[in-house]
């Protein structure tokens, strides 16, 4: 068999080293005349079923890719490529450089650079996001990204989408990545006005998800904080020092969404990505992420169907310590009658029994009996609700914009702890 080949461009000599078979072709190592690097051929596979479907797809990544090469940022570019009319009577093929493997489980790099490779390949997918003619990769996974002159980025567009394709796929076919698949790409569900490039984001966050967790399985569904064993825990991470998991969180709460219509973009991907990279380098100030996550850990530690809870407040009276303690950046305030006064905390104190007592900057005390609290879900407000600790001493006068020094007060029914981000 001749093993020399001509392109459109390029003369090459295909070696009978295979590298990697699929189900639309076979990669051979390939030698291009007068150039020194290193590249392979995609050749076809005529051989399986539905030969027709598959070469229209064949046809359709070489196009895109070959075409939008400028394009196109972190994605293997097409050096040259050959597509007959009739792929049985001649070999069909691409021809692109040689890349390095990219491996999802990989205990020896650091989260940021994890984290920093993960931004590559989003940014490769806002590339191809940002084209003129709507467009979606389809089928992103470890397997279908590699290495290449140092950055890890995006190949094998088999399964493109553009709007101005021929529709290929059948309403009862299965598409893409069966253990990270969106529930859009199940068998049965009709694939027309599915929005692809929410499929992309909801695929890339799981691959976020496969790398930061060094799992080469993946999950099925949406991403629970209260599901222990795809949960993203920071105490695990200690050499790389995790402050926050925040922004990592949110990628994958919203970037998993089983309503492709409710998923992020990839723009607010990059975002989330960057501000951890940033946290990890001590880059950005991680307060208000800090706070979010720790509230949310408090919350998904009860029952989630619930949205005023009247038992664990061991947990709520540790968790506002901890606030206090840690300079947070949270800004506390004393409601009543729907008017707030905000107040400056430097301690609590449990006393037990659900009793608080709560020291201010101005030697002043609050003391209170936690009756239930709440957490609201727009605006991210904890509340604390109360009764009179009778023992107490009353307070004559009530008013929270005139504190005396040494006086100690109490919360009544009609008042509440109020605690907030500064930023809302």
């Amino acid at each position: 068999m001749n093993n020399n080949y001509h392109g459109n461009h390029i003369s090459f000599f295909k070696s009978d080293v295979l590298i990697a078979k699929g189900g639309n072709g076979f990669v051979y190592e390939a030698k291009i005349e007068g150039d020194e690097k290193e590249y392979v051929v995609k050749i076809f596979n005529y051989e399986n079923n539905n030969i027709d479907k598959r070469y229209i797809r064949f046809k359709n990544e070489i196009k895109f890719v070959y075409d939008n090469n400028k394009n196109l940022v972190n994605c293997i570019p097409i050096v040259d490529y050959n597509l007959p009319n009739d792929c049985t009577k001649e070999e069909a093929w691409y021809i692109m450089p040689k890349c390095e493997v990219f491996n999802v489980v990989n205990r020896r790099k650091s989260l940021i650079q994890k984290l920093s490779e993960m931004l590559e390949i989003a940014k490769a997918i806002k590339s191809l996001h940002d084209l003129d003619e709507k467009s979606a990769h389809r089928d992103i996974k470890p397997e279908n990204m590699l290495f290449y002159n140092g950055k890890l980025c995006l190949s094998d567009f088999g399964l493109i989408w553009q709007e101005n394709f021929e529709r290929i796929t059948d309403s009862d076919e299965r598409l893409g990545p069966y253990k990270i698949m969106p529930p859009e790409f199940e068998y049965g569900f009709s694939k027309r006005n599915v929005d692809y490039q929410k499929s992309d984001v909801y695929l890339f966050t799981k691959v976020v998800w496969m790398y930061i967790k060094n799992d080469n399985f993946g999950f099925r569904g949406e991403y629970r904080r209260n599901d222990l064993q795809i949960y993203l825990n920071k105490s695990n991470y200690v050499r790389d020092n995790v402050k926050t998991f925040e922004p990592i969180h949110l990628l994958l709460e919203k970037g998993t969404k089983d309503d492709f219509n409710e998923r992020i973009g990839i723009n607010e991907c990059i975002n989330l990505l960057q501000d951890q990279i940033d946290i990890q380098n001590n880059k950005i100030d991680c307060k208000k992420y800090i706070l979010n996550e720790e509230s949310k850990l408090l919350l998904n530690s009860t029952r989630e169907s619930k949205r005023v809870y009247t038992n664990d407040f061991k947990q709520i009276i540790s968790f506002i310590d901890n606030v206090i303690s840690s300079n947070l950046g949270c800004a506390f305030y004393v409601r009543e009658y729907g008017k707030e006064f905000e107040i400056n905390p430097i301690k609590m104190i449990d006393e037990g029994d659900n009793k608080v007592t709560i020291l201010l900057n101005d030697n002043c005390k609050i003391r209170f009996m936690i009756t239930s609290y709440s957490y609201d879900f727009e605006t991210e407000i904890y509340v604390v609700m109360s009764s009179p600790c009778k023992e107490f001493n009353s307070l004559a006068n009530y008013n929270p914009l005139k504190f005396n020094p040494q006086m100690i007060y109490k919360l009544g029914d009609n008042q509440e702890l109020v605690l907030k981000n500064r930023d809302l």
